[in-house]
């Protein structure tokens, strides 16, 4: 599958790179998720940047995990779960 903008919701109003954001996943599995650039549109629509946190919920059982944003540039993001 692929990110939806619309199921990405900031949690606060913290500056790029300090902000929380969660993330409904839908039938996406976390190894999707995970996946380099799963989260590239979210660096223009969202400010995303690195070292923001991300709590998905996927398709893996209802599991939540937290995600840090490790690498976030207009051709690249990448996650570390830290779960």
């Amino acid at each position: 599958m692929a990110y939806v903008d619309a199921k990405m919701r900031g949690v606060d109003a913290d500056p790029p790179g300090e902000q929380l954001f969660k993330y409904d996943a839908g039938a996406d599995a976390i190894a999707a998720v995970i996946a380099a650039d799963y989260f590239l549109p979210a660096y223009a629509s969202k400010t995303l940047r690195a070292g923001d946190v991300i709590i998905a919920k996927s398709s893996n059982n209802g599991a939540v995990d937290v995600l840090i944003v490790n690498v976030a540039t207009a051709t690249n993001v990448t996650v570390v779960n830290g779960t």
